[in-house]
């Protein structure tokens, strides 16, 4: 029997439940080319940005700027700082359910995206 890839012994171990919870209701818009976070002593390699985290960026593919007082959008994924840094994609409308976020998100910031990102307390 091969033990590798995505094989399992199932005589091993009974079966696995797994469940998903989207954070996301909608996401109906995207910041254009988002942006590029690079490798930097404030976000070094295996940083992690929870998905939600209230972002702005000067340009499309720019430099962004995490929980701003006048965000652009929220990040839409949680973001995995690699070697070669990260991209983020930036939500600029839709619906998150934010009860499931790790992100903080201030009540100015809400206000700041206010009419463009619904917050559902779920």
């Amino acid at each position: 029997m091969n033990n590798y890839g995505n094989s399992f012994n199932a005589e091993s171990a009974g079966p696995v439940s797994v469940g998903r919870r989207s954070l996301w209701k909608s996401a109906r818009e995207f910041y254009p080319g988002g942006a590029y976070l690079a490798v930097s002593e404030a976000y070094p390699v295996g940083k992690t940005i929870p998905a939600g985290t209230p972002v702005s960026v000067d340009k499309p593919g720019g430099t962004p700027t995490f929980n701003s007082s006048t965000p652009d959008g929220l990040t839409y994924e949680d973001i995995y700082v690699g070697t070669d840094g990260a991209t983020v994609t930036i939500c600029t409308r839709g619906e998150i359910m934010v009860k499931r976020t790790d992100a903080t998100i201030t009540d100015a910031q809400k206000t700041a995206l206010f009419g463009r990102i619904t917050f559902i307390n779920a």
